[in-house]
């Protein structure tokens, strides 16, 4: 009742202003908390979020896709497990290193630019022993799902990327989704060979050299 009537709060714990909230602060992390008791019922219910998100999101000829990794930082959260050094781009105290405490976010994004809304079609909480790249690759099985829909089997789907996924480890796992195309930064001095045709001992081979 809350999320319904104050769509002016910015954050889940805003949502206790609500007039019609009338349980304890606690109320709100227990109910995140039993949304899924395991791994199988998360999944579950991401499905079934995703299912009434696209009811409502407008599909286009042409939808876009935007994967990267956000930095949430808890530097008061002493009692957060797993959290770690991330980089902070805003830290301008003269001496400080550009260093916060916290973790990454994992994301993979249905984006709008008409309506400028951003909507969230998987989150992956990147662990301290996990590479973020390859977490992403991960993802692949989302986008993959998505694009596969009947919805999108007419559409021009583009998945955006920065340079940090402009590596092998992410592309090969991106390619296998015929119906997307993937549009990465490539960092400045990276090189990009086209595919090389080697004969040898009188047979036809070929080198695929696809390496950014």
């Amino acid at each position: 009742m809350a999320l319904a009537s104050c769509r002016d709060a910015s954050s889940v714990v805003a949502l206790s202003k609500s007039l019609v909230f009338h349980h304890q602060f606690s109320s709100i992390t227990k109910a995140i908390a039993n949304l899924a008791k395991n791994e199988h019922e998360l999944k579950r219910v991401q499905k079934l979020f995703k299912e009434q998100w696209l009811k409502y999101f407008l599909l286009r000829v042409v939808n876009y896709f935007q994967t990267d990794v956000v930095n949430i930082f808890r530097e008061h959260a002493v009692c957060l497990k797993g959290r770690q050094y991330r980089h902070k781009a805003n830290n301008v105290i003269g001496g400080n290193k550009p260093l916060g405490i916290g973790y990454g976010l994992s994301v993979v994004n249905l984006a709008d630019f008409e309506s400028s809304w951003s909507l969230p079609f998987s989150l992956h909480r990147v662990k301290s022993n996990e590479d973020e790249v390859e977490e992403g690759a991960k993802q692949n099985a989302s986008r993959k799902a998505i694009c596969e829909l009947e919805e999108f089997a007419g559409s021009l789907n583009i998945n955006a990327a920065d340079s940090n996924y402009a590596v092998a480890k992410y592309i090969t796992k991106v390619v296998e989704i015929s119906n997307l195309v993937n549009i990465l930064r490539i960092r400045h001095g990276n090189k990009v060979y086209e595919s090389e045709s080697q004969e040898t001992g009188g047979h036809r081979g070929f080198i695929e050299r696809n390496i950014i």
